[in-house]
């Protein structure tokens, strides 16, 4: 098989955060000063090898309202569950649902203005298409039911109010999800008690910005931090053990899992 690869350039415009859809064909692109989706064609002829065509621009308000913050993303989501579905986490804190089947130009469906500070995360349950899941610099973490449109629990990093930088739903366990923060921390939650996690560790010396569930692994949880190492740690048990530290050359802020070999994994800053 032949890979081959293509890129848009956007000048003067600033991704923070893009997502698949179930299909892989579009992509959602979302940052300060975009909001964008792009279907993506792929030539069957090799000296062409795609292209990305816009499709929708979702920086489009409704009739009489302006262009305000819940436009602008920290992260996007696409719906596993529902084609036409996605999520944003906005700079003023906002959970924003928007539907790319309403007829309307204006494709926002609903606001969850549930958060106090700018929302860092957001991500849809693997398997209930009714859950969704934000992490905020507030320092909570907050569960959304798309059928009654209205918070159903909320998670707090503690007294101090940690930011939360990323959060993951474990596939193994459906009611368990994991969350970092700027402190270091790491933590493991049922989303059916909101009072205290589950299991709670300092995972890394400064700012935890990444976790990610192994996808065939059950208890294996990879972190990333500010200082600069990658972390795989065994979530069993009572007391989380470290299996693995990678060291690298710069802050890691995201980590993926490999889909095709299991066993790699890459880091992203």
């Amino acid at each position: 098989m032949v890979r081959r690869s293509f890129s848009l350039h956007m000048e003067g415009l600033s991704p923070a955060a893009l997502a698949l859809n179930l299909t892989a064909d579009r992509v959602c692109v979302g940052g300060r000063n975009i909001f964008k989706v792009f279907g993506i064609n792929i030539s069957d002829q090799d000296d062409q090898p795609g292209r990305f065509v816009e499709l929708v621009n979702l920086r489009v308000p409704p009739p009489g309202k302006n262009v305000n913050l819940n436009y602008s993303c920290c992260d996007v989501a696409w719906s596993p569950h529902e084609e036409g579905l996605i999520a944003s986490a906005a700079t003023n804190g906002a959970v924003c649902l928007w539907d790319l089947a309403k007829p309307m130009r204006s494709k926002l469906d609903h606001v969850f203005p549930d958060h106090k500070r700018q929302c860092q995360k957001v991500i849809f349950h693997k398997t209930d298409q009714n859950v969704i899941l934000s992490g905020s610099q507030d320092g909570h973490m907050k569960l959304f039911d798309l059928r009654s449109r209205e918070l159903a629990a909320d998670f707090s990093s503690g007294p101090n109010g940690a930011a939360i930088y990323d959060i993951d739903f474990n596939p193994h366990f459906s009611p368990q999800f994991s969350a970092v923060s700027d402190n270091g921390r790491v933590a493991v939650w049922d989303m059916r008690r909101c009072d205290r996690a589950e299991k709670h560790w300092p995972g890394h010396a400064e700012y935890t910005f990444t976790c990610r569930w192994h996808p065939e692994i059950a208890d294996c949880l990879a972190t990333g931090g500010r200082d600069k190492n990658l972390k795989i740690w065994n979530t069993s048990g009572t007391r989380p053990s470290l299996d693995s530290l990678i060291s690298t050359l710069g802050p890691v802020g995201q980590v993926r899992w490999r889909p095709t070999s299991r066993m790699q994994i890459a880091r992203g800053q």
